[in-house]
């Protein structure tokens, strides 16, 4: 029966999880909501590609880097980030898929091609592709909704309840 399984977290453990990811999720909305305000301008693809970030005997992950310049007052700017929420600028890609993401990434980012960049006002140098946040902050809010709730109502269903 999954009900007497020995698996059980104390409940600060959960809540501190729950706070976390949930936390994390608000600031990344939050900053693409602020974000709706920033202008934009007319920029251009310059770079992307899928990188190996650990050396040639890392087979399990990669990322993607896109990379882009645009100018705002006569001054050139560059930016990298693509979406709010990437714990970095880049983004995790499984390597299994790298033949597959890197044709994908250089047909939907080719060198050259214009794109809409939103910029902050106030520190032009900070600036992003989409505001739509990256997939893996819904994936956070998502885990730290269902944590806070397993927490307050006493278990990890379909594991065991919480002490």
């Amino acid at each position: 029966m999954l009900h007497q399984l020995p698996l059980s977290l104390p409940k600060p453990a959960v809540l501190a999880a729950a706070a976390w990811a949930c936390g994390y999720a608000v600031i990344q909305f939050g900053r693409a909501l602020l974000a709706l305000r920033w202008p934009t301008v007319e920029g251009e693809i310059v770079d992307a590609r899928v990188i190996q970030p650990w050396g040639p005997n890392d087979r399990y992950d990669l990322e993607s880097s896109v990379s882009y310049r645009y100018h705002v007052a006569g001054q050139p700017y560059s930016g990298n980030r693509v979406r709010f929420g990437q714990l970095t600028p880049n983004s995790w890609i499984p390597a299994r898929n790298f033949p597959r993401a890197a044709d994908a990434l250089r047909r939907r980012y080719p060198r050259g091609k214009q794109v809409r960049v939103h910029y902050n006002p106030r520190r032009p140098d900070r600036s992003v592709l989409y505001l739509m946040p990256d997939f893996r902050v819904w994936v956070a809010l998502v885990v730290g909704l269902y944590l806070a709730f397993a927490a307050v109502h006493g278990g990890l269903w379909p594991l065991a309840p919480l002490p």
